[in-house]
């Protein structure tokens, strides 16, 4: 229960990882803001689950693509209305897919928008919510992808804004040593977010259970990482592990 009166902020809380991450939470005792774009049943009822833990939970619903939307979630997060107090944890797990497409046609609408979601959003969450975490000795977790330093074919939007996240994340651990700033770099992860045509590959790639990585982020966030920071870790099969080894061996 190394979470127990902590307080964790977790973005993109209604998808599969991100819902994966909340219960590993609860189940450590934190207290939580779930964000999501909408406040559906779905994710009501899944907040009901996770309240048997017995720690708070508070549903955020706001699209972070909009203008004032980190205001707006910060203010929900250390408003006084609130009992939980001061937040000890953000992670950045909300992200959008590659669109798929050939360098030639990538738009500028494609690559922004990665760019906006995988990037931005989260450089500005981390500004807004820095002081807070400074004052209280807090982590920060970025979910990456191993697309960040690992080049595909048909997604470089999407590999270049994991690398900005990648980046960014050492860039705010050496900036701010108080707080433990990491980043989690999976490959495939069971999640709608992996293709059919990825899932009937020969071989099978390794396709995480989203339980696992939420495990690794439990390991950041416990007192056995406590000098670990600027950190980007790999969870990688064993034919992505094969496609690092040709990388590096260039």
């Amino acid at each position: 229960m190394f979470l127990k009166n902590k307080t964790v902020l977790i973005t993109g809380a209604g998808g599969g990882l991100g819902r994966a991450i909340a219960r590993a939470c609860a189940e450590n005792g934190a207290n939580l803001f779930l964000h999501c774009r909408e406040r559906d049943k779905d994710i009501l009822a899944f907040a009901r689950q996770l309240k048997e833990y017995g720690g708070e939970v508070k549903i955020v619903g706001v699209d972070l693509l909009q203008s004032d939307s980190i205001d707006t979630l910060h203010q929900a997060v250390v408003s006084k209305q609130y009992t939980i107090g001061a937040i000890d944890v953000l992670i950045n797990n909300a992200g959008v897919k590659s669109f798929q497409k050939e360098f030639p046609l990538v738009t500028q609408t494609n690559w922004i928008w990665c760019m906006n979601v995988n990037a931005r959003i989260p450089f500005f969450l981390c500004q807004r919510f820095i002081p807070d975490l400074s004052v209280n000795k807090g982590a920060i977790v970025n979910i990456s992808s191993l697309s960040g330093h690992m080049p595909r074919g048909r997604s470089i939007d999407y590999a270049m804004s994991k690398a900005a996240l990648d980046i960014m994340t050492r860039c705010i651990a050496k900036e701010y040593p108080q707080v433990r700033v990491n980043a989690v770099s999976p490959g495939y992860v069971d999640t709608p977010m992996v293709s059919e045509k990825t899932r009937s590959k020969d071989p099978a790639p390794y396709i995480a259970k989203p339980e696992e990585v939420a495990q690794l982020i439990m390991w950041l966030l416990s007192p056995d990482a406590a000098h670990v920071t600027g950190e980007v870790i790999p969870y990688i099969g064993i034919h992505e592990l094969e496609d690092l080894k040709v990388k590096y061996s260039k």
